[in-house]
């Protein structure tokens, strides 16, 4: 049906938004020319792509980038695949992803299985006036420590999901002194670290947390064979004091929602927020 619509003239142009949920037959891993026709509106600003299909994701590189141009002027743009940990494989989308480099971007939104967050991309996000950063199941390697920190003066919301050595080592390779929201969801599975060592990490993360800060979600779990489980962390483990002490500097906070696998008495936790 776009195919019959002249070449050169926007099918839709006044389209601001598409949501995009794309199941391709078996086998057909690109956007049709279209399709990507149906994106060129010229006042698209808003752009969520939600596919399972793994053929077009391993593609998926190639495909961004085929449709960068006309996605320039997207001010959010997420990227959505269900989660799901039993099935790791490579992240098709690497450093040299053009979708890090989208210039008037100001929401990013990433839910991609083992996309590994590397010091380039980054640099690269630092260079965009980004207001909402979310990276859902996401990695890092050593490499990706930054010191100094990022600046992202601009950004105010900030989401990750992922085991805790990468959510530590991304928060404190970026500096965010004006975010009003912070949610993340840290996964503290891991049979090569002691307690010890998830200590230290949390503590690690809290410390990143600004003065600006209202709203702060916290959820701990523990995630074995792609599945949440609500076990016993153990006082060891998450230190209400270490948790509280961080909070005592965010004067302005007006909501707090934290999750955690721990049988801890609310009264000793409320003790603690009056000391």
């Amino acid at each position: 049906l776009l195919h019959w619509f002249p070449p050169n003239v926007p099918i839709l142009p006044q389209l601001r938004q598409i949501h995009w949920k794309y199941d391709p037959p078996a086998g057909y891993d690109m956007l049709p020319s279209a399709a990507i026709r149906l994106l060129n509106s010229g006042n698209l600003r808003h752009f969520t792509l939600n596919t399972d299909d793994h053929q077009l994701f391993r593609h998926g590189s190639t495909m961004i980038d085929d449709i960068y141009l006309v996605l320039t002027e997207l001010h959010s743009f997420k990227l959505y695949s269900s989660p799901t940990w039993l099935t790791p494989r490579p992240c098709p989308i690497t450093e040299r992803s053009l979708i890090w480099r989208l210039p008037n971007l100001r929401s990013l939104d990433i839910t991609l299985n083992h996309v590994i967050i590397t010091r380039t991309i980054l640099v690269a996000l630092s260079e965009l006036s980004l207001h909402t950063l979310v990276l859902r199941y996401f990695s890092t390697s050593a490499e990706t420590a930054i010191s100094p920190p990022l600046v992202f003066p601009a950004l105010r919301n900030l989401s990750l999901t992922a085991p805790a050595s990468d959510v530590a080592r991304l928060i404190t390779s970026i500096s965010f002194p004006n975010a009003t929201y912070i949610y993340l969801v840290i996964d503290v599975f891991d049979d090569r670290s002691p307690v010890p060592v998830h200590r230290t990490t949390l503590n690690t993360i809290y410390s990143t947390f600004p003065a600006s800060l209202r709203r702060l979600h916290i959820t701990v779990e523990s995630t074995k064979d792609g599945r949440a489980d609500a076990v016993w962390l153990g006082p060891d483990m998450i230190k209400f004091d270490d948790f509280v002490r961080s909070l005592k500097s965010l004067r302005g906070l007006q909501e707090l929602t934290l999750r955690v696998g721990v049988r801890y008495h609310i009264n000793g936790f409320l003790e603690l927020l009056d000391g």
